[in-house]
């Protein structure tokens, strides 16, 4: 049994081994609870030759979701996450949860 264990942490921890480089290339867990994902986009931004990657995240409070000339309109924020690839993980570089009005505010007169 423990010479099992040995052999399954041993293949996890392979420079090359697809679990970790999954686990440590995910952009999604830098989302904080109560936003979702609104759109992302990749880049290089840092000219390391590396795909970068820019978060565009969305709060989801149910108060800020009104019924407007009877339709629904979301009118929760959006903010920004920027993300540099450091080859095996990404590094939070800059984050501004409510710089970005809704898709559905008007920009006024």
């Amino acid at each position: 049994m423990r010479e099992t264990l040995n052999y399954i942490i041993a293949a996890l921890s392979l420079p090359g081994s697809t679990y970790l480089q999954a686990q440590n290339k995910e952009t999604t867990h830098f989302i904080p609870d109560g936003y979702s994902l609104f759109k992302e986009y990749t880049g290089e931004l840092n000219n390391d030759g590396l795909e970068d990657s820019v978060l565009i995240v969305k709060n989801t409070k149910k108060e800020n979701v009104i019924i407007d000339r009877g339709e629904e309109v979301d009118r929760n924020r959006r903010g920004i996450i920027v993300l540099f690839n450091k080859e095996d993980h990404y590094e939070l570089v800059a984050e501004n949860l409510n710089c970005f009005s809704s898709e559905n505010e008007d920009g006024g007169v």
